[in-house]
């Protein structure tokens, strides 16, 4: 007999097996698979919207896009684990089945995974800036997107050891995940910003047209991924702080976490299929007769009339005086 057991390893603390009524875990099943059934859409959405950026970017993306699916998956399979065994035996006991095990530390990896690769895209798209001369053809730089992915995995799966197996406080777990989340949204803003900056100087002084395109690109894909990040925090940040307020940190797959992290993925599902044309097509309508959208989703506006939209996603006036003229373009450099 071995001297212990995966089982033996993970919630050895009983308060961390802490048991929610069945209608919790059968509402938050029920969230997950509608989750998952929505995931498919916002992969397809984000992939036509990196289609075209450097490999990179492409890579980490994408790799978000599968934890969109993962994440929704495992969880409603754990749940359907816990549900289904506690006809026999309690939920407690059906959590430490192997197939309860297997599960739930698949869909916590894939929820951490989600923040560290946030996180490094916006180090991916710093380099980018950094190096923009000779990002697009330095080959240097050609199989970080691939490396960046199993870092963040093997960083998720450390994150996760920290909470079940080695019991880090969870109070120190959720100023490290919030901190995480703080940053990729101030580096995205800085970004954005300087970029913007390197645009308005590359019009006025002989830039490569390389560089140039490299600037574009991170003009663009930083504004998409500002608002992918935005609703990523507020929903992370919102799912933490209900599990501190309601102490479903030290339940059974931590219900309240996970249940707002899937309704993450409908959000995002929403969100990237608003920045392809088909979408935006329908979002029209009710934009326009709504300003909640364009708070929401400032990232893009309905251009009608004599309104044209730029590069940049901005609607700009096509019958416009030279003074006008003008005052427009220095408003968009703002």
């Amino acid at each position: 007999m071995p001297f212990f057991s995966i089982s033996d390893m993970i919630d050895v603390n009983p308060k961390t097996m802490m048991e929610f009524p069945q209608i919790t875990y059968t509402l938050n099943l029920a969230v997950a698979l509608f989750a998952v059934f929505v995931a498919p859409f916002a992969i397809t959405a984000l992939y036509k919207n990196v289609k075209n950026v450097h490999r990179n970017l492409k890579v980490i993306s994408m790799a978000m896009a599968v934890c969109w699916m993962l994440q929704p998956l495992m969880t409603a399979a754990f749940l359907a684990v816990l549900l289904i065994k506690s006809e026999d035996v309690s939920i407690t006991e059906a959590a430490k089945t192997p197939l309860g095990l297997t599960t739930r530390q698949i869909m916590t990896v894939a929820s951490h995974s989600i923040k560290t690769l946030e996180v490094m895209l916006a180090m991916e798209r710093v380099l980018a800036t950094v190096y923009s001369k000779v990002y697009e053809k330095a080959k240097a730089w050609y199989f970080l997107g691939v490396f960046t992915v199993i870092f963040c995995v093997l960083l998720a799966i450390l994150v996760n050891a920290m909470v079940n197996i080695f019991h880090v406080s969870f109070y120190i777990t959720w100023a490290f995940l919030v901190s995480t989340d703080i940053f990729t949204f101030v580096s995205l803003v800085i970004l954005s910003t300087y970029n913007r900056r390197l645009r308005l100087k590359s019009a006025t002084t002989a830039v490569a047209l390389s560089e140039k395109y490299q600037i574009i690109e991170n003009i663009t894909s930083i504004r998409l991924f500002i608002y992918s990040s935005s609703i990523w925090f507020i929903f992370s940040s919102t799912a933490l702080v209900m599990s501190i307020v309601t102490d479903s940190y030290m339940a059974i797959g931590n219900p309240y976490y996970f249940g707002i992290i899937n309704m993450y993925v409908v959000a995002t599902a929403v969100y990237w299929n608003f920045q392809i044309p088909r979408g935006r097509q329908i979002f029209s309508v009710v934009y326009q007769k709504s300003g909640f959208f364009a708070v929401l989703f400032g990232s893009r506006r309905v251009c009608n009339g004599n309104t044209v939209e730029t590069t940049m996603g901005q609607c700009v006036r096509t019958n416009l005086t030279s003074d006008e003229h003008m005052k427009a373009l220095r408003d968009m450099w703002k």
